[in-house]
């Protein structure tokens, strides 16, 4: 059976096979997304992660990508949502915003270090996160303002009107 997995959710999302490595999250598949072994190899038609992919090690970038190709059908589709380093400096460097407001970006960048798992190991841009992509197998790599697929941080835009998330669908075909 083809599942929809979404990477970093809780259980409360209907028709979706939800994973994290957060227990507290009560997910369908408790696993950190570097470990994808509780999931069938070409058994995914959609993969959906928002604002999970900079939680992994820069060493796990390509290894992980690779397991997540595999984990896919044919025809099925990547959407990956990260915050987007190219926006997030320029906020930071912008004279409107104030000390706290700053730090909040930094914490974007960084992760909200409220728990073990809100840390950030990488930073990406469109063009550094498509390189990693395509090396994996990923094809028709393109950037998306929204999704408008589920209620999280990938339409989130605090200041200027400007989301903070690179959103971008891919496919393996």
């Amino acid at each position: 059976m083809l599942k929809r997995v979404i990477i970093g959710g809780s259980s409360e999302i209907p028709a979706w096979t939800t994973m994290n490595a957060d227990p507290s999250t009560n997910p369908d598949i408790l696993s950190d997304i570097c470990d994808l072994s509780q999931i069938e190899e070409n058994s995914v038609s959609v993969f959906y992660m928002s604002h999970v992919f900079e939680h992994i090690p820069l060493f796990k970038v390509e290894s992980t990508l690779k397991k997540l190709f595999t984990a896919m059908t044919s025809n099925s589709t990547l959407y990956i949502s990260v915050p987007d380093l190219s926006i997030l400096g320029k906020q930071l460097e912008s004279q409107q915003l104030g000390i706290q407001q700053k730090i909040h970006v930094l914490r974007m960048i960084y992760g909200g270090q409220v728990s073990d798992f809100d840390f950030h190991y990488f930073g990406y841009t469109f063009e550094v996160l498509s390189f990693f992509l395509q090396a994996a197998g990923f094809h028709n790599i393109r950037k998306v303002k929204y999704f408008n697929l589920h209620k999280d941080t990938s339409n989130f835009s605090p200041y200027f009107d400007t989301t903070i998330s690179l959103n971008i669908i891919c496919h393996k075909s």
